[in-house]
This record gives C-alpha cells, structure tokens and sequence, in this order.
C-alpha cells in the first residue's frame, strides 16, 4: 500500500474540482478504478489511504501513520469506539464513486453476522521482553478474531505507556491504525475481514525507580474473562523479589545462576501488567509499621502470652522477617494467614525467621502464643516486647487477666514507654485487670507477685457400703476455691478412728495431684502450686462386722476449711442386711458418687450429717429373703372366637435377689403339649421376655440380671369360646415361688360385653369407680364368669379437661354455638343434652362425624347418644357440638341474653371452660357474667377506648390444648375462663347509640342544670354526684366503664354550651358603641329596710347572681 499514490476521498475530490490540477486529478481516479476493476478485490475498493510523513499522535500511535488514515469516514460516522467496549455495529465506510464514462461491477452484498455473536473479542495476548535499565524491551503479540464480516471494526489495544518501535501484522482482510476518542485512550486500530488478525509491536515502557525497587505499568486489550495475558521477562543483573499489585496475577521467578538473571513468567488477567523487583540481597529500609495485643494470663503451671500482631510493610518486597520474642518466654506457636514456615537463626537466640508465601500483600497478620514457667520463687515478672527489623513504629496494648492465687503489683520504677488506660477486651476474651499502652518496641514492665491468702469451701461426700462382715468408709471431698489458691487441706479423722474405724490398705490418691500424709489424728492434702482443674481428696476407711446383729457409729471427717458444707452420706448394703439408720436427716439431692455400687449391693438412702451433729448411728442385722406377691387377673377383650385375659403379678423381693419366676400352667389350660411356652406372652418390668423355658412342668422367666425389690411380671393369654357360650372359666396362673397374698379380677370397658362373675368365691367391689372389679381367696385357681348379651354398653364417667365455647349472637336474634371438648377419659358411649329449642348443626368426634345410638323411647329429642372411640395412644378424644337456639322472645335496646350450653350425664367432670362471645356491630357488652375471669381488657384505639382480647386468651387456649380460632388479640372482642361448665351464662347488652344517648345526654342535661338551677352551683353538690357515681360502681362496674367515655363527651358539650351563653350575657350588658362619655348622674333611692343587700363583694359588677327576681 506505500507505494502506491494515496487516493483522495470524495470530499477531496469535489473540493478539488475547480482548481487548476483537476484533469490531473480525474486521470489518475480513473487509472486507480480500473485496476480495482481488474484485480476484483472487493477489499481495495473501500480501504483508505495511507498518509504518509505524518507525525504520530500522542498515546501510542505508530511512527509514520498520523490520523488521515480515517479521513474516508463521513463526519457523522467518524465516532471512536469505546476502548473497554466493542462496537455492536461495524463503521461505515463512504465507497468511492466510479466515474461517469466507465461502469463499476455490481457490489458483492456482505454475510449477515451473527447476532448472538460479539463483532470481535482479543484472544492471545502474549508478552517477551527484558529489562534494559531504565526501559523494558518488549515483543508484544496480539491475535484479535472478527466474528463478523462486511465492515470495519474499531478494537481500543490501550498500550497507553508504551513508545512503538515497529509494527507487524497478518491475517484475513486488512488491518490499520485507528483514532482514540480521547487523548489518554491509547492505541486503536481497525480490522476489516471476518477470521483471525495477528499484530505484533516492538515497543518499549519506562521502568521508574522508588525507594523499594523498580516498577514498571503497562495497559493491554481486554479480554474476554478467565483470559489472561502471557508474560514472559528477563531481568538481569541478579536475583530478585518480583510483585504484582495486580492480586489476580499469576506471577512465578527463577533465577539463573549461569546467566545471573531472573525469569518472570505466569499470566496477568484483567487488562494491567504492573511489576516491582527488587534485590534479594539488599537489607530492606526500616520503614514497617506493627501493632500488637499481648495478652498475658496465668495457665496451669506456668504463664502464657497470646500476642495479636499486625505488621504494615510501605514499600519493602521482601518475603521474610526477622523477630525476636520477649524476653523470659518460650517460643510455642505462630500462625497467619500467609505465613509459609518460620526458623530460628543461629547464632542468635530468641531470634526467628519467618518466610511469606511468595508476591506477600504490605499488611500480615500474625498470632504468637508464648509460654513461661510460673517461678515459684520469683517475687517479680519481667515483661517485654517483640523486637523486629525493618519496623520503624511499634506500638500496641498489654492486657493483664486476673491471676489466680496471685495479686499483681506494677512496679512504678520499673515502666518504660507504657501507660495505664481503660481495657476493651477484644470479642470472645475475658476483662483485663490490668492494661497498658505501650509507644515503642523496648518497652518494659514489671509487676511484684504476692500470693492470696486462700479461701475455700469444701465438701465432703461419704459412702458407706456395708457387708454381712465388712464395712467400707470412703471420703471425699470436693474443694471450691473462692480466692487465692489452695495447696494445703487439713482434715481431722480423730472422731472417725476412735470409732474403730482403721485406715484401709492403700488409700486412693486424688486424680488432681494430691498427695497424703499423717500426723496423728490429721491427715494433709497437699496440692502443687502449678496444679490446675478442679481439686478434690479422698480417704478410705474400714471396720470388721461380727455376728448375725451389729451397730456402729460413722462419724465424719471434719475438714479444716474457709466453709464446710454438711456431709451427704450415702448408705449401701449387700442384699441379706436389713439396715436402720438414726440420727441422720434423709436427703433426695443427687450425688456424684465416688464408687460404684456391686452387683449384690443395694441403696438404702442418702443422709445430710452437718459437721457438728451427732455421729450416724447404723444397727444391722442378717435377714433370710422374703418374697410378697398379688395378682390381678385383667380381662382384656371378648370377641366372638376368643376372650383375651392379660395377669399381672407383683414381685417385692426384699433381703436376696431373683434371677428367674416360675409360673404354673392350669390343667384345665387348652393348651397342645411341647407348646406351653408359646401359648403365653410374658413382660417383666415392660420388657417383653422370648426366652422363655419349659422345665418340670412349669415356665421358667428368666430374668436379664438379679432382681431385687419391685419386679412386675405380665402374663397374656387367649382362651377360645364359641358365639353361643354364655360362660366361661378363666384360669389363675399361679406361681411355686410364692404364694398370693392378694387375688383381685377386673373387666376392661372395651371388652364390648358384660362380665358377672357366678363363682361364690368371688365379690364384687362395688365402691369401684372406674370399673367392675371382684376379689378372690388369694389361692383360687380359676373364675367362672358368664356373658350378658343384653347388658348395655359400659358408660363410664367422662373426665374433659378443657371446653371452648363460641357463642355468636347474630342480627337476627339466633345464637350460634361450637362447643369443643378435650376429652381426657371416657367409656364406650357418651351422653349430652342439648339446650332446648337447640337445633344441632353436626357432631363430630376427632374430626369424623359421631356414630349416634337409637334413644328409648320418651326420651327428649336433645338428648344424644354416641360411641365413643378408644384414643390413639395416649392422646385426648376431641369432640365437638355446632348447634343454634332461636330464643324467645326479641331483645330490645338494653337487653339481657341467657345462652345455654350442652349438658353431660352426672359425674362429668369438666376442668375448665373457656367462652367467647361475638355480638352484632350494633351492640355492646353492657354487664359480664359474674363468676368468671374476663380474658379481654380496655385498650386505646385512636381517640377512644375498647374492649380487646388480651394475650392471656391465647395463651389460655394453646394451654387448654385449642388452635387459636383465627381471632388475634388487640380486637375487640369477650371472652372469659371458669373453672367448671355451668348450664348456663346470662350477659347484658346495650346499643352502640343508646350508649351515647345515655351517657352524653344525662351529663349534658345535668350540665345545663347546674347552669340555670343557683341553688346547684355549688362544690357539695358535685361531691355528692361523684360519691353516687363511686357507690353504683360498686354493684355495675362494668355499666359505669362502658357509660364513662360519652359522659365525657356530654361534659364537653356541656361546658361549650356554657361558654357560649356566658359570652351572649356579656355582649347583653356591653354599652353602646357610640354613646357618650358625659351621663347624667341618677340618684340612686335609699333601700328599703326589708331590700336586700345588693353588695359586689361576692358577685362581679353587672351580674345579677344571687339577686331576687
């Protein structure tokens, strides 16, 4: 293209047109067209000229190209593409005319582009180069990829610090320079032709020098994202340290030793390359900032210092750091976030190296936990800082936590460059006692340790366990620090071994550390200084038992402490002993007991000694084992091929133990021999026993260890029967372990049958409340019973634990009501009477419409009768009852309602009843049922005052077991809780305006009566008509409430009413506008003797107050 003349635009050559070279002009047009039309290069027709000899613009542009090279475009279409963005549309090229006389060839239409597509996109952009002083060299290639064809595209490759040597390029189409839109937009450049277009410059960027090293910037294109850019630089001259402010640069070194130069190589994305280097070798300048938190507290056996460090690096590449921990402390721990790994330096100790993960960010935080011994004998503590190169400010706090065992004094002489302030504890530690601010990194702190005199409580805990020839004291005591440290216990075991008690053989030590000596008749505990956890001692005593009968005394030790709680002993036994305890108080607090009981050992109580109290007194003797036994033979269900009979026998083993229960197969027992021990279900205690063994003819129970005290063992079986058997003989399992001493037989309501027993020995028990019950000679074998086919279902009581009641009195007089009713216990069926005049609306129980039973006849039509389901589990039965009732009768103005509820059977216990009543828009609550709390109360809504349920009716509900009925609490609203389920309520109600008429109407007439009536105007009067209000408060409350805020309002018309009459009386002794200001004076005549005395005193001047008329 440079050696060819430069084409003229259109523009140019209309411009020209008149001027004197003009033939020239047009000859050259038409030579350039026809090679055009010869090579049919489509490309050639609509590119642009080159100028050369034109000075480069400013931002990167390449020698010898200046910005005529975009003169083709018309001024309208001559807009830059944004340098971040790429253009949607391709720029317009204005083509060049052909001339008259010669025809042009038909232009070839361009491919429809993509929409979906980009019109291009950056996809390599590689960098080579070395740094040469104070300039890096470099070779930067970049490939863009035009996705569409037909147009030119303007692509922003920024490059705005670089100085372009010489520029190359190759690919489809054509490629040149392109106009910023602004002065700092750096380096343009368009592409015409769809495919790949490849541009390479030599180019060269400043390296500037700082205080920490040398940098270098560089814009390049932007890529697509998770592109980055290939870097690859030579830096010779040594080894050096190289950053990136640039955190998503991925940047790695290697030095060369045989060349003595450093090699960068990794990836920079988001359009930046900026680089800083600096020698390893060189000491960096001492310009670092740090702060830190030491945090210095006692722990276990020794001191602890958990240090919080933050250091600030200004401009130092380095990625190590040379510290020095206090003085006095042992190095355990160091972490942070970019620490890499750490050493310490030879030849110098307390000094470590820390090395940084490569490319290190200027801020590192670090945490050091240091360690000390605790220097029993040292009466000071000498306290440091850290000591850090290449850190010119060093500053931070020292907090102090509370020592145990230990008062710190800081020794005034001792400070240097710290300072006393308040302590803000950092999130998640504890106070400080002390608190200093320190300015500088040599500072110095001592502190004077004086040891606290201790104070403790102690708590001893004894456990005696005694056998048929031994008994075993075990002690021990639990010790509670208070203040200062403990170490030394004293505990007096004079009064336990003139007893006859003898230390036991081998005592155990506590687990805390401590170690025992003896004195006579005390016994020391001593603790080590650096113990920590919590301290506790233990003694062990025993005494020998003789003979079939034994007492002893149990004295116990007495520990010398600050307080000594009262003993807990616990008292255990082997199974043979019956043992009685005196002069001890029984405890139920649990204990942490100290040993555990043996197999053939068993709790007989625990015991509170106070430590001056009298000794436990123990009398013990050996018993032979005794076993009691009753049964209960409980008959489960009766069906039409079976009867289910479940026994329930209770053990008490008392002075031995149990492993196993033998029970007695009845001979009349239908039962196939070799299968007894599958004809029965057994449970002992719950637990369901399979191993079940048939030896000499009885069922052996094992049990799953030996049993001592309670055991309850439960026997099921079923007997056969036919429909037509009118009775039955149902067995008594028996046992030869032991005999019944108490035999007793009962029928279960869901046994849908009647049950009577026809044996003699048998006995109804008629004082039965739940259900029919017989007892037995205790060794009777068997019951012969006989069924009542015509025997009503069993009706037993029903016991409701709750009842919620909505009443809505609607418009037209019906009230409407849902009764709900928790249902805790009840037998097969359930009887309710409904109101009369009740019309019901549905009954439900559980959600599942009720199963009604025909009534007898002459029984009223509201009485309903219904089965009743067995519960699920141990839930309640929920039953509910819709009903209206149309009263007789309509109520007036003030009316007084009656609503009547359903009734039960006598007996029906009913827990507590909650009611709630909804009454018309109309109407309001003018008098409360007495008897029952009131779950609503006054509430302010807007400029008035209502009535509201209160949160207590929620929560009354959801304790009663009730979903809340969708009515929340702050509306208006009445309900009320009583204990007990009345037949009936009776309320009053009002109309919303009547109550306006009564209330504002009597207090705006009783105003205009104290206004007119003299007599009235006067402070008893008011008195006597408030002390009327307080008395009918007393016997209608409520009616007083409800009346109170219209008589407000007639109050307030009232006094309006007054003002305005008093204000018309003035204007009637005003004087005229204009009259004169002479008058004629009139005599006034002398009173007569019977006038009356007509003074102002009392009255203003012009009011005929108190004057006879």
């Amino acid at each position: 293209m440079t050696g060819r003349d430069p084409q003229p635009t259109t523009r140019q050559r209309s411009n020209r047109a008149s001027g004197p070279h003009f033939p020239d002009r047009l000859v050259c047009s038409l030579l350039l067209v026809l090679f055009l039309a010869w090579s049919s290069v489509l490309s050639a027709q609509e590119s642009a000229p080159v100028r050369t000899g034109a000075s480069a613009p400013a931002g990167g542009s390449v020698g010898g190209m200046g910005s005529g090279a975009s003169a083709v475009l018309d001024d309208r279409k001559n807009a830059a593409a944004d340098p971040g963005q790429a253009p949607d549309v391709p720029l317009d090229v204005e083509p060049l005319p052909p001339p008259p006389s010669i025809p042009t060839p038909a232009p070839v239409p361009p491919p429809v582009a993509d929409i979906a597509a980009p019109p291009y996109h950056v996809s390599e952009v590689a960098i080579d180069g070395v740094m040469n002083g104070d300039r890096a060299d470099l070779t930067v290639r970049i490939n863009i990829e035009v996705n569409r064809a037909g147009g030119w595209f303007d692509v922003p490759l920024r490059l705005g610090q670089a100085h372009i040597y010489r520029q190359k390029s190759s690919g489809v189409g054509s490629r040149l320079p392109g106009q910023p839109a602004l002065q700092d937009d750096g380096l343009h450049w368009r592409f015409f032709g769809q495919g790949q277009h490849t541009l390479e410059f030599e180019l060269g960027v400043p390296v500037r020098s700082t205080p920490s090293g040398r940098q270098m910037q560089l814009s390049l294109p932007v890529m697509p994202p998770l592109f980055e850019a290939q870097v690859r630089l030579r830096i010779p001259g040594g080894n050096y340290i190289v950053r990136s402010s640039n955190r998503e640069a991925a940047l790695r070194t290697e030095f060369d030793a045989a060349k003595n130069e450093t090699v960068v190589t990794g990836g920079s994305p988001a359009g930046r390359l900026e680089l800083s280097w600096q020698d390893r070798n060189l000491r960096p300048p001492a310009d670092g900032v740090a702060s830190t938190t030491y945090t210095l507290r006692r722990r276990g056996a020794g001191w602890e210092m958990d240090a919080q460090q933050t250091l600030i690096r200004m401009e130092s590449p380095s990625n190590e750091i040379l510290i020095r921990i206090p003085e006095g402390f042992e190095f355990n721990d160091v972490t942070g976030p970019l620490l890499e790994d750490r050493e310490e330096v030879p030849g110098r100790p307390g000094w470590f190296r820390l090395n940084f993960v490569e490319g290190v960010s200027d801020r590192i935080e670090l945490r050091w936990k240091l360690e000390r011994p605790l220097g029993a004998t040292q009466p000071l503590l000498s306290l440091s800082g850290f000591e850090i190169e290449s850190v010119r400010t060093h500053d931070g706090r020292i907090r102090i936590l509370p020592a145990q065992g230990l008062q710190l004094f800081p020794q005034q002489s001792s400070l240097r460059y710290v300072e006393r302030v308040e302590d803000i504890p950092p999130v998640g530690e504890p106070p400080a006692m002390l608190t200093y601010a320190f300015s500088a990194s040599d500072w110095r702190l001592t502190l004077e340790l004086r040891p606290i005199e201790p104070l403790f409580a102690c708590r001893p805990r004894v456990d005696l366990n005694i056998r048929e020839d031994l008994a075993t004291l075990t002690a021990a005591f639990d010790v509670h620090e208070e203040a200062g440290e403990v170490t030394r216990m004293v505990v007096d075991v004079s009064a336990l071994e003139a007893a006859g008690w003898m230390p036991a053989i081998g005592p155990r030590l506590a687990s805390s550390g401590a170690t025992m000596t003896r004195s006579g008749s005390e016994v020391t505990f001593e603790w080590a200084s650096t113990s920590s956890g919590p301290k506790f001692a233990e003694l062990r005593y025993e005494r020998s038992l003789k003979g079939a009968e034994f007492n002893f005394l149990v004295p116990p030790p007495v520990p010398a402490a600050t307080w000594t709680e009262p003993a807990v002993v616990t008292v255990r036994a082997a199974d043979p002993l019956r043992i009685d305890v005196r002069a001890a108080t029984p405890t139920s607090e649990p204990q942490v007991e100290s040993a555990v009981p043996s197999e053939n050992s068993r709790l007989i109580g625990a015991f509170r000694q106070a430590v001056a109290s009298e000794p436990l007194a123990v009398h013990g003797s050996v018993e032979a084992r005794t076993i009691s036994a009753t049964a209960n033979v409980y008959v489960e269900a009766v069906e039409t091929r079976r009867m289910t009979v479940e026994q329930q026998v209770m053990l008490d083993v008392r002075y031995g133990r149990m492993d196993a229960l033998r029970l007695n197969v009845p001979p009349e027992f239908p039962v196939t021999p070799g299968a007894e021990r599958l004809a029965f279900q057994v449970w002992v205690d719950g637990r369901e026993v399979t191993d079940l063994e048939w030896t000499s003819g009885s069922l052996r129970v094992p049990f799953a260890r030996p049993r001592i005290g309670l055991i309850r063992v439960s026997i099921r079986y079923a007997l056969p029967r036919t429909p037509e058997q009118a009775g039955m003989t149902v067995p008594v399992v028996l046992t030869p372990d032991v005999k019944f001493h108490e035999l007793t037989m009962e029928a279960s309501p869901a046994a849908r049958t009647g049950i009577n027993v026809a044996d003699s020995n048998w006995k109804e028990i008629v004082t039965s409340s739940d259900r029919r019950r017989w007892s037995a000679d205790p060794q009777a074998e068997s019951a012969a019973i006989t069924f009542e086919s015509g025997r009503p279902l069993v009706q037993e009581r029903a016991v409701i634990s709750a009842a919620f009641i909505r009443t809505e009195l609607t418009p037209g007089g019906v009230h409407r009501t849902v009764a709900s009713y928790e249902i805790d216990r009840s037998g097969d069926t359930l009887t309710i009477t409904l109101p009369p005049s009740a019309t019901s609306q549905g009954l439900t129980i559980n959600g599942l419409p009720a199963e009604t039973l025909p009534t007898p006849s002459g029984t009223p039509g509201n009485v309903v009768t219904m089965k009743v389901p067995p519960a699920a589990g141990d839930g309640a039965t929920r039953l509910r009852v819709a009903y209206d009732v149309m009263p007789q009768g309509g109520s007036g103005a003030i009316g007084r309602v009656r609503v009547a509820f359903p009734q039960f059977v006598a007996g029906t216990y009913i827990d507590q009843l909650i009611w709630k009543i909804d009454l018309p828009e109309t109407d309001v609550l003018f008098c409360s049922p007495p008897g029952m709390s009131r779950l609503f109360e006054w509430q302010r809504v807007g400029l008035f005052w209502r009535r509201v349920l209160s949160p207590a009716y929620l929560a009354t509900l959801k304790d009663a077991g009730f979903e809340a009925d969708g009515t929340q609490t702050g509306v208006e609203g009445y309900a009320y809780r009583q204990i007990g389920a009345p037949a009936s309520l009776v309320i009053w109600t009002i109309d919303r305006s009547l109550v306006i008429l009564i209330g504002a109407g009597v207090t705006l007439v009783l105003g205009f009566a104290f206004w007119t009536i003299r007599s009235l105007q006067n402070v008893v009067v008011l008195l006597f008509l408030a002390f009327l209000i307080s008395v009918a408060g007393l016997w209608f409350p409520e009616a007083i409430q409800v009346l109170l805020q219209p008589a407000l309002v007639g109050v307030v018309m009232a006094m309006a009413a007054t003002a305005v009459d008093g204000r018309t009386r003035r204007r009637r002794y005003r004087s005229p506008a204009r009259e004169s200001s002479i008058q004629p004076a009139v005599r006034t005549p002398a009173p007569k003797v019977n006038d009356p005395l007509r003074s102002t005193i009392l009255r203003p001047t012009g009011s005929d107050h108190g004057v006879p008329r």
